[in-house]
């Protein structure tokens, strides 16, 4: 009796020790859905816990290779456990237009897309999606190296913060990012009065 009791103790603590070491780190989440690690220190996201993920469908994360830059809030991404490349359109912002089928394209459009390859073309990444779709493509947070690479877009003055889509808790830091970059004239703001993006798709549509 005495044997099988040790036994079944040895077996939870073997058990149950492991699971307590992956979960050491769990806490109470802040606004941007993370915290920091207790041991390591380390800043990480839990988006699936977080109950203000910009939408309530169905999201999913996975770690990929960025393989196109197609404009500057428009990228290709190659599973890194395999399954079919996909399109994704980056959550929260939205870039100057870059020529397209002949029709024109926005100041900066070009800068915009050559600064988003210099951040992630060729990294393997984060992508969570939104479970959301337009025109075919994903909507998706891109993250490298810790960083919210939508936010640096915005950031850097390469995008506006596309308050129309915009939820929390991103919309207060895409929106304080471009007022920053606005008073700063950085990228795009260095123009007096840009049309933004949204703006120009409809003129173009209704020529």
């Amino acid at each position: 009796m005495k044997k099988t009791f040790i036994f079944l103790a040895t077996l939870i603590v073997f058990i149950v020790t492991p699971t307590f070491q992956a979960y050491s780190h769990s806490g109470r989440l802040d606004k941007n859905c993370g915290h920091y690690n207790r041991r390591t220190g380390e800043y990480h996201y839990h988006f699936e816990r977080c109950q203000n993920f910009p939408t309530k469908q169905k999201k999913s994360s996975l770690f990929g290779r960025v393989m196109q830059v197609k404009d500057g809030d428009t990228v290709v991404i190659s599973p890194l456990e395999g399954g079919q490349f996909f399109t994704c359109r980056l959550y929260g912002i939205d870039t100057p237009e870059i020529p397209h089928r002949g029709k024109p394209g926005q100041p900066f459009g070009y800068e915009a897309k050559k600064y988003l390859k210099s951040l992630i073309l060729g990294r393997t990444v984060k992508v969570y999606t939104t479970g959301k779709k337009t025109y075919g493509r994903e909507i998706c947070l891109i993250y490298f190296n810790g960083k919210d690479i939508n936010l640096e877009m915005v950031k850097a003055g390469y995008a506006w913060a596309y308050r129309r889509y915009l939820k929390r808790p991103y919309a207060s830091k895409y929106i304080d990012a471009e007022r920053k970059a606005r008073d700063n004239r950085l990228g795009l703001w260095k123009q007096m009065n840009p049309t933004p993006p949204w703006e120009f798709r409809r003129h173009q549509r209704n020529r």
